[in-house]
C-alpha cells in the first residue's frame, strides 16, 4: 500500500497548473508497484484556489491542518504493515518525528517532496 499526505498550505500547487495533473504526476511517478491505500490533501479551503478538491479543516487553531495530517498518517501506519510507502508532500520540518516513526520504527520506505530546500531533521 502507499499513502499520500498531503500539506497543501505549506507545498500548494502553482497558479498556472492543475492540482489534477500533480495528483496524477504523482501517481504516475511513484504508484508503479503499490496499490493506492490514502490519498489526502489538508487546509483551510477557504484560503485555497476552488479547482482543488481537498479535505477541509476549519483553521481555528494555528496547526490544525498539520494535525489531521499527522493524524492521518498515523493511522494509515496503524492499518499498514511493512512493506508500505508513504509520500509526504510538505517543508514543514514539524513532520520529522512522523516521518522518522514511519520509516525507523514501521520500517516504510518514506519520501518527502518539497518546495524549497528543507531542514536537515525533516
Amino acid at each position: 500500500p502507499i499513502g499520500v499526505f498531503w500539506d497543501i498550505e505549506n507545498c500548494p500547487v502553482p497558479s498556472n497548473y492543475s492540482s489534477l495533473l500533480f495528483v496524477n504526476e504523482i501517481r504516475n511517478r511513484f504508484f508503479n508497484e503499490h496499490v493506492e491505500a490514502e490519498f489526502i490533501a489538508v487546509c483551510d479551503t477557504e484560503k485555497q484556489n476552488k479547482y482543488v478538491t481537498v479535505v477541509h479543516v476549519c483553521a481555528l487553531s494555528k496547526n490544525s491542518a498539520d494535525d489531521k495530517l499527522k493524524h492521518s498518517m498515523r493511522k494509515f501506519a496503524a492499518f499498514h504493515s511493512s512493506p508500505s510507502t508513504v509520500i509526504l508532500i510538505s517543508s514543514d520540518v514539524n513532520f520529522s518525528p512522523e516521518i522518522s516513526d514511519l520509516r525507523y520504527i514501521h520500517k516504510f520506505e518514506t519520501i518527502v517532496i518539497h518546495n524549497e530546500m528543507p531542514s536537515k531533521a525533516l
